[in-house]
């Protein structure tokens, strides 16, 4: 698998084919490397064969990285082509030996057209980060203008996607990637596997993290300086762009009237261009074979004179002094790369403590998380213990209070009943006087005889009368239901006249119900009048309760006599 880096300057390319190269994606041999400096110092993660490779092609052609008016690399001289074929097959060649390798190099957003046609398997891993903030890295950096690095990055990311069309593509954000460095890569390492890569690896978290560091996230968009660009159309490509709008099928839009002027002020500020570095020619020989030959063609000629010869021993005293000035090259180069391979083997150290440091880190903050996820549930079981708390306290207090109201009734039904019994007790009371008195009369002594014979013939006294035309109300109210009361009160015997009478003789001071539309005991504690008068409360309803709008049981609705209910 050949892996892809794809993305403007200043967009995090650096950062990410590091990750990936900690994935297990092989980068370059030792010292191929462009190294790091003071605005990169975790390294840039280019080749140098790379670099030079795509800026011959650029220069040859009156381009550069930051001069990309009018490049198209459909145009190119077929020559040049066919040397950049070359060159590129044979790198594609020795890396294809470390697979999976990456790619990485700014430029191949412009050149990746060329490139593509000397890959097998390729796999384009896009990074995009918002082009304000690419704009203000590269005023910073080379003093761009903004609407200047505005262009310069929609020309690049456009030049990528046209060139990429029909590949198999993954995505990252330069915004998560720096701020969810763990995440992110995890999330890109499934996308590559999803693409059919299965031969890199996750690295460990410590490891993201050591390298991936906040603080080099600088020129962020909301810098109150960027606010004026926040309305330019790369900010609205930039937009499509992570929500997936975008479709490029292998062409590259033009740029708005307003960035092409930006761009081409920018170029015409430019110093004129110097010639750009040629890849050394492995078939170039050195001079001093030249110079030999030469020397040895005039020597042969035989008409070489007194000046030819002084030419030749200045030229061989010149041979000799290039060559001690080679040695010593040579030897000076060999310090420099033991010189080299030291300050590396002391970096790759200094990251191990590094990483060693951080896995710690990580893994006390792993305790810590475990910590408080520990304290998060025992809140979460706590908060569960005090509602349920509360709803049992509630659903108690709803219990009690509907105990209280039922105690409350109970007692105003006890109450009404004590009502009743004095009454009917104060009654008993008088009567008994009465009959005493009666008995004890000389008139109920000698009146004994009519007594009897009024008993003889069947003649009712008026008490009697009055008796039975109180049976007769209640059995004529629709309030008394005899089947429904002896139902209800199976003590009761008899029928109809005897359930009525029973009702009044007992039934109402036991407070039993005439019937289920109407309630003794409510009704005597609603009137305590009816209750001291000792009167029957369902004969009082039928009298003048209904007239007067009293309820017969709670919740009900009667009328009165002037056609309007009362609940």
């Amino acid at each position: 698998m050949q892996l892809i880096v794809l993305g403007m300057h200043r967009s995090g390319t650096s950062v990410l084919a590091r990750l990936l190269n900690l994935m297990g994606a092989y980068f370059a041999p030792e010292g191929a490397s462009t190294g790091a400096n003071q605005e990169n110092p975790k390294g840039f993660w280019e080749r140098r064969d790379v670099r030079m490779l795509n800026d011959h092609v650029l220069k040859s052609v009156g381009h550069d990285w930051n001069r990309v008016l009018g490049f198209d690399p459909c145009n190119l001289p077929q020559d040049l082509v066919a040397e950049f074929s070359k060159r590129a097959s044979r790198l594609v060649l020795d890396m294809d030996a470390h697979r999976p390798w990456l790619l990485k190099e700014p430029r191949l957003c412009l050149l990746f057209g060329l490139w593509r046609k000397v890959l097998e398997v390729p796999v384009c891993i896009h990074i995009h980060r918002h082009p304000v903030e690419v704009a203000a890295s590269l005023h910073a950096r080379n003093g761009v203008p903004i609407r200047a690095g505005l262009a310069l990055w929609d020309r690049y990311v456009r030049s990528a996607l046209a060139a990429s069309s029909g590949l198999p593509t993954v995505t990252v954000s330069h915004r998560q990637l720096m701020q969810q460095p763990c995440e992110t890569v995890r999330r890109l390492w499934l996308d590559l596997e999803a693409v059919g890569e299965a031969g890199l690896r996750m690295p460990p978290d410590a490891e993201v993290a050591a390298f991936v560091q906040r603080d080099l996230y600088r020129h962020q968009q909301w810098r109150d300086d960027l606010l004026p660009y926040r309305d330019a159309p790369q900010v609205q490509l930039f937009e499509e762009l992570t929500t997936g709008g975008v479709l490029f099928t292998g062409s590259v839009a033009p740029l708005d009237t307003t960035s092409e002027q930006a761009l081409a002020a920018y170029e015409a500020s430019l110093p004129p261009m110097k010639p750009g570095p040629r890849p050394a020619s492995p078939s170039t020989r050195g001079d001093r074979t030249t110079v030999q030959s030469q020397s040895a063609t005039a020597a042969d000629d035989g008409h070489a004179g007194t000046g030819t010869l002084c030419e030749l021993d200045a030229i061989r005293r010149k041979l000799a002094a290039a060559e001690a000035g080679v040695r010593t090259a040579a030897a000076e180069r060999v310090g420099l790369r033991d010189a080299l391979n030291r300050a590396e083997n002391a970096a790759i150290e200094a990251e191990r403590r590094l990483s060693e440091r951080f896995c710690e880190t990580g893994e006390l903050t792993r305790m810590l998380l475990e910590k408080d996820t520990r304290i998060a549930r025992l809140e979460t079981r706590q908060r569960k213990l005090t509602d349920a708390s509360n709803a049992r306290s509630a659903t108690m207090k709803r219990r009690l209070d509907r105990s209280q109201r039922k105690a409350d009734e109970q007692a105003a039904r006890i109450e009404a009943l004590g009502a009743l019994l004095r009454s009917t007790g104060a009654r008993a009371t008088r009567a008994e006087r009465d009959l005493a008195w009666i008995s004890g009369s000389l008139a109920w002594k000698l009146g004994w005889p009519l007594r009897v014979i009024a008993r003889w013939f069947g003649k009712r006294t008026a008490a009697e009368q009055a008796e039975r035309r109180e049976i007769e109300q209640v059995m004529a109210s629709d309030l008394f239901d005899a089947a429904w009361y002896i139902e209800r009160n199976p003590d009761v015997a008899g029928e109809g006249p005897d359930a009525a009478f029973h009702y009044l003789k007992h039934g109402a001071l036991e407070l039993r119900d005439p019937g289920p539309a109407f309630d003794t005991a409510f009704y005597l504690a609603s009137n305590p009048d009816v209750a001291a008068a000792g009167i029957n409360p369902l004969l009082h309803f039928i009298r003048h309760g209904r007239r007067e709008g009293r309820l017969p049981r709670a919740g009900t609705r009667v009328a009165t006599r002037d056609g309007h209910g009362r609940q």
